[in-house]
């Protein structure tokens, strides 16, 4: 049986982790064009952020690439 302590810390523990959102990054092989057309929404690591035509966010790594930003 648990305490109602225990009780008490887990339910905590599960509410602290339904409010923190991880965000994932995914790097795309695809060089991103010089004639960018999408939207600068923010920024993230100090970089751009941008929004693509199908509401993808990604910014510009040190490569040249996409990084996608995902929400998770």
């Amino acid at each position: 049986m648990k305490s109602a302590e225990g009780k008490a810390k887990s339910a905590a523990n599960k509410a602290e982790a339904k409010v923190k959102k991880e965000v994932k990054e995914r790097e795309s092989k695809e060089k991103a064009p010089k004639n960018n057309k999408d939207k600068v929404t923010g920024s993230y690591k100090g970089k751009k952020v941008f929004t693509g035509p199908r509401g993808g966010k990604y910014y510009i790594n040190k490569n040249g690439n996409k990084t996608y930003i995902s929400e998770d």
